[in-house]
């Protein structure tokens, strides 16, 4: 099961990459089409947060859905709207949320989802980003079309917002969102990855959607995504069932609480972890007479990426290998001073012989660590010096260099088969 539901998230990564790039080839060309069907919008969220589920409870992650009693006094339960690109724009918002959390103590998500007769007035500090883009006349009369025949009574504005406990943005940060394959900071991608085209492609269908997206935050204090759209009210497509709003609690089942308004879509499990993709490929073999030398090696797994984690740490074992496992650098520094390698190592210290170093990580990247590690060294603070493998997708002849200056004694590429990583270990460990 665990090899399976591997290959359903990388998948579904690889799934969401290709969506971001067609979405953004068809707002370019100005050929995207908002499709409105009757749907019930607490489901499209619900089907959302479904997707997180598996996520969530790998990173101890509480998500909820609030729906507001603004929602349930104007008794909207089906409406017009294309679930597609609602369901898009709530993937890109989570998947930045979950990110940004990941590392923090408090990991809390919030959807509030409320509806009003009229234009939902902005929070006071929302930073509206308004498209530059105009909607040529195709994507108008898309729309036109499709509410042509709905009287002004039946129109509403459905509001979401996705909040999260993060670090929030500064001022500059938040100015240098929703701009096309642009992030908070420089940083951003090398602590949290990510392309830069998410909150672009969300900003352009909420403007599709006669809408318009913002965000609240102040440094130290999280992040609130608020966004709304315009729909009217549709029919019902199947008899009525109660409602459940959904909620991922740690350390426990999905729960739902019911709410009267709509039921979730579907019930079948679908792991899905947006931003993942696996470094390593697997061979049916591994055990071959030279990888047998590895037996008893003990690795230190420093990789920020679960579902790559679990794999090489798997593979790893499968070769005999003893496997510890670091979520960023400066948790992988901690694990090196509580090995028998520190001078001032406790009673229940454990052996380390090699590690294997991702570079770009939360917290403390790979580089740095690798620093931070050779200074206790050169202190005399560690016995001996250990070996520390790169393991990286960033392998140009600048970036190689890079590594090796810190300290890296070589590096491994991503994607790469188990093979190759055997060849990295033994030539490093014949060498000390």
């Amino acid at each position: 099961m665990d090899a399976a539901q591997t290959i359903l998230l990388c998948a579904s990564h690889q799934k969401r990459v290709v969506d971001d790039i067609l979405t953004l080839s068809k707002l370019d060309s100005a050929r995207l089409i908002i499709t409105p069907v009757d749907v019930q919008p607490v489901a499209v969220v619900n089907e959302a947060i479904k997707m997180f589920e598996q996520e969530c409870h790998l990173n101890d992650i509480h998500m909820d859905l609030e729906v507001d009693d603004d929602y349930r006094k104007l008794s909207v339960d089906w409406v017009k709207l294309d679930p597609t690109r609602l369901l898009q724009v709530l993937i890109n918002l989570l998947t930045n949320a979950l990110k940004f959390i990941r590392s923090e103590t408090e990991k809390k998500i919030i959807i509030t989802l409320s509806a009003s007769l009229d234009k939902p007035l902005d929070p006071e500090g929302l930073m509206v980003f308004p498209s530059v883009r105009k909607m040529n006349e195709s994507n108008e009369a898309s729309l036109h079309s499709s509410h042509e025949t709905e009287s002004p009574e039946d129109s509403l504005f459905l509001s979401f917002e996705v909040k999260d406990t993060g670090k929030g943005l500064t001022e500059e940060e938040k100015s240098m969102l929703f701009q096309k394959f642009s992030q908070a900071s420089p940083r951003t991608h090398i602590q949290y990855g990510g392309s830069g085209l998410g909150l672009f492609i969300s900003r352009e269908l909420v403007q599709l959607q006669s809408g318009e997206i913002g965000v609240l935050s102040e440094a130290g204090e999280g992040c609130a995504f608020c966004f709304y759209i315009k729909v009217t009210r549709g029919e019902p497509q199947c008899a009525e069932i109660p409602v459940y709003a959904r909620s991922i609690v740690p350390g426990s089942q999905t729960k739902r609480t019911p709410g009267g308004l709509s039921p979730p879509l579907g019930d079948s499990p679908r792991p899905v972890s947006p931003g993942i993709v696996t470094g390593v490929t697997t061979p049916t073999n591994l055990r071959t007479p030279d990888s047998r030398r590895l037996e008893g090696c003990k690795v230190l797994v420093v990789e920020d990426n679960l579902v790559n984690q679990n794999v090489i740490r798997k593979q790893l074992q499968k070769l005999g290998c003893e496997t510890h496992v670091a979520n960023h650098g400066l948790e992988a520094l901690e694990k090196v001073m509580q090995s028998k390698l520190y001078m001032k190592a406790t009673g229940d210290a454990y052996d380390l012989t090699v590690v294997l170093m991702d570079v770009e990580m939360p917290v403390m990247d790979g580089l740095k660590a690798t620093g931070e590690i050779r200074k206790l060294e050169a202190e005399g603070s560690l016995l001996r010096r250990i070996p520390i493998i790169a393991v990286t997708a960033n392998a140009r002849p600048e970036q190689i260099k890079q590594m090796k200056e810190a300290g890296m004694d070589d590096v491994l590429s991503k994607p790469f088969r188990m093979p190759e990583l055997v060849k990295k270990l033994e030539g490093v460990l014949q060498e000390e």
